[in-house]
C-alpha cells in the first residue's frame, strides 16, 4: 500500500475506499490487514505525503509553492504545515540540508 500512495500526487487525500480496490481488497479487509499490522490507514497516507513532498522539492527548479499546489494546497502556509507534521522539518530548512 505505501507504494501506491507514494505513486499519488496528493497521498495525503486519497481515501481507504479510494485505495481499496486499487489493492483488490474490500475496505473491510484492508481495514483488518492496517489493524493486523498496527498501523493506521491516515499514518501511512501521511508518511507517503513526506516521501512526495520531499521528492518534489528536491525536483530542480521547483518552488514550495509550485510543490504546495501540486500537492493541492491552496497555500503555502498550509503546505509549510503539513511538511513539518510529516516530516519533523519545515520545507526549507530540508531544502538547506539537501
Amino acid at each position: 500500500m505505501r507504494e501506491l500512495l507514494v505513486r499519488e500526487s496528493a497521498p495525503h487525500r486519497v481515501t481507504m475506499m479510494a485505495i481499496a480496490p486499487r489493492l483488490g481488497v474490500s475496505l473491510r479487509s484492508l481495514h483488518r490487514r492496517l489493524v493486523d499490522e498496527g498501523q493506521s490507514f491516515t499514518a501511512l497516507a501521511n508518511e507517503a505525503a513526506g516521501v512526495v513532498a520531499k521528492r518534489l522539492l528536491a525536483e530542480e527548479g521547483r518552488t514550495i509553492q509550485e510543490v504546495s499546489g501540486s500537492m493541492g494546497f491552496s497555500d503555502a502556509n498550509a503546505f509549510h504545515r503539513a511538511f513539518k507534521r510529516w516530516t519533523g522539518t519545515t520545507p526549507m530548512r530540508f531544502l538547506a540540508c539537501r
